[in-house]
């Protein structure tokens, strides 16, 4: 029987007791607090459904970060649903005292146009994705653990253990939506979840991955074994978890521009990996790079080079033979030749 490396044994450990972990802590959770019991700012009545945060970016006027909250436009439509919040809101405003006229004004005066056509560029800064036609509609998503105080939710993981299943699977190119709505209430979708969550469909399939500004977080082994993928786009994702990327032998090239905590084994066994762009990070955990063997070139412009060269080894960075990484410090871009075992 072939012996699997170290490091492979201690992926599928990690990846295995953490959606055991992800059972227990549901199996245990408390009941969700509810829009009547959430913290409201002083002066705003318990029954107006705006959370704190959304409050605060209403009243500062900052449009830009309403709008990748989704706080802003789609969650006024419920406010001010509610009789009592109209003379809040034509007073704030200057309205007229109707939920399409409020709506107008602020298109008018912070999207001059189509409010979703214009916050296109705001979820998808890359510029690929123009009309919510173009988002995926057969997504599966942890409704058991959404929020339903500030209305956000998960997309359930793709990871797969490399078997394509017969059915159910996502095929092609994944547009994750922004928000997807539920019993008439649109949620936020702010994460990809963790590996032992996964629904149908799976990731055997996915050739390609887009996700908007809300989705700031991979969750554990989140595209394990999405040996297809081969194009991720994820330009709000702060959090990686641990093997979110593992065995993904398409991917070629990785940029995540806001990553700031990349997980243990992240990036395991990326075979064909040759270039990984992480200009925001300040945590990589162990085996992150472990056995990508074609990895040339690595941005890592948040770390100095002797940090970088001192944490080699701990992350998995190494070379066989003849082969270079050239590597970008925030000091200075160096190239290693370390010869492998």
């Amino acid at each position: 029987m072939r012996r699997l490396p170290k490091a492979k044994i201690e992926l599928e450990k990690m990846l295995r007791a953490n959606a055991e972990q992800q059972k227990a802590v549901k199996r245990t959770a408390k009941p969700k607090t509810t829009a009547k019991n959430a913290t409201t700012p002083a002066g705003v009545r318990e029954n107006q459904i705006l959370p704190s945060d959304a409050w605060t970016i209403v009243l500062n006027g900052d449009a830009v970060a309403w709008a990748k909250s989704l706080g802003g436009l789609f969650k006024l439509h419920e406010a001010v649903n509610a009789a009592e919040n109209l003379e809040l809101f034509a007073g704030l405003l200057d309205a007229e005292h109707t939920i399409d006229g409020i709506c107008k004004i602020l298109a008018d005066n912070f999207f001059d146009g189509d409010i979703e056509e214009k916050l296109m560029p705001i979820w998808y800064p890359d510029g690929t994705v123009t009309s919510k036609d173009q988002w995926s509609t057969d997504l599966n998503y942890d409704w058991a653990n959404a929020d339903d105080t500030n209305h956000t939710v998960s997309v359930l993981a793709f990871a797969t253990d490399g078997v394509t299943p017969s059915n159910g699977e996502a095929v092609g190119d994944i547009v994750i939506p922004p928000y997807v709505e539920r019993e008439g209430v649109r949620y936020t979708v702010t994460a990809i979840g963790d590996y032992g969550d996964q629904g149908s469909p799976v990731g055997a399939a996915i050739t390609s991955l887009n996700a908007p500004t809300t989705v700031a977080q991979i969750g554990y082994g989140a595209f394990h074994h999405c040996s297809l993928l081969s194009t991720v786009l994820l330009p709000a994702a702060t959090s990686i978890e641990g093997g979110a990327f593992s065995s993904c032998a398409s991917l070629t090239s990785l940029s995540l521009p806001a990553a700031t905590s990349i997980g243990e084994f992240a990036f395991y066994h990326c075979e064909s990996l040759t270039s990984v762009t992480l200009p925001a990070a300040t945590s990589i955990g162990d085996s992150a790079f472990s056995d990508c063997s074609a990895l040339s070139t690595l941005n890592l412009s948040s770390f100095e080079r002797s940090i970088i060269e001192s944490n080699m080894a701990n992350w998995g960075i190494s070379l066989s033979s003849g082969r270079t990484i050239t590597i970008t410090a925030s000091d200075e871009t160096f190239d290693i030749f370390q010869t492998g075992e």
